[in-house]
């Protein structure tokens, strides 16, 4: 789904960077990253809310927590906070 979103976006596909906790460059990639492709994952998580919420299965803390990550995805604030880490 974010693939699909970043070529309609981008015309390009990023790779997400996943964080080492012991190299601080690696979570400021990891941050810039998710930034970069900001808006490709704020339209996968707005368009396909319900089938991400699938996917964690039936257990309700799961659903709870995948639905509050969502929201947070969605909010312009949490971008815009996460832009003042990098």
């Amino acid at each position: 789904m974010l693939n699909e979103e970043q070529m309609t976006t981008y015309k390009k596909i990023w790779a997400l960077i996943l964080p080492v906790i012991t190299q601080w460059t690696s979570n400021f990639c990891a941050v810039s990253r998710l930034l970069q492709v900001n808006k490709a994952i704020k339209v996968t998580a707005t368009h396909n809310q319900d089938e991400l919420i699938e996917y964690v299965g039936g257990d309700a803390n799961k659903v709870a927590k995948a639905e509050r990550v969502l929201n947070h995805v969605v909010d312009d604030s949490w971008s815009k906070e996460l832009a003042m880490c990098v």
